[in-house]
């Protein structure tokens, strides 16, 4: 990525979290779709789309994540710890919005500590 096209993405990212800050969620979700950088589109997929009760961009945000957690370590742009946080946010988020629509589900710590323990720690 160029450094004029990581600028782009940064200033998209940000404008996104200034509109979820605004409780404009579903404007946020609408520009998350041109950010190409799959890092930065993923947190907002997951964070607007959870404020939307959007769960299908949820879990696309979620899947992204833990998609990174089987690659090798040298090809993470971001911290580990990073990575965890953004997939444990995203399936806590995904429960929730299971909840609030009352399925019946397991709480994300019981599903979300036997995924992430076959994947290593932190």
């Amino acid at each position: 990525m160029t450094d004029t096209n990581n600028v782009q993405q940064c200033e998209q990212y940000e404008e996104c979290s200034r509109l979820l800050d605004q409780g404009r969620s579903r404007e946020a979700l609408a520009l998350a779709e041109s950010i190409t950088d799959p890092v930065y589109r993923a947190m907002i997929l997951i964070d607007a789309g959870f404020e939307a009760g959007k769960s299908s961009k949820v879990q696309e945000g979620t899947e992204f994540f833990e998609s990174l957690l089987a690659l090798d370590k040298t090809e993470y742009r971001f911290a580990k710890h990073s990575i965890l946080y953004n997939a444990a946010n995203g399936r806590n988020s995904l429960y929730l919005l299971k909840k609030k629509k009352r399925v019946k589900v397991v709480p994300p710590n019981d599903d979300d500590l036997s995924l992430y323990s076959r994947v290593g720690t932190i």
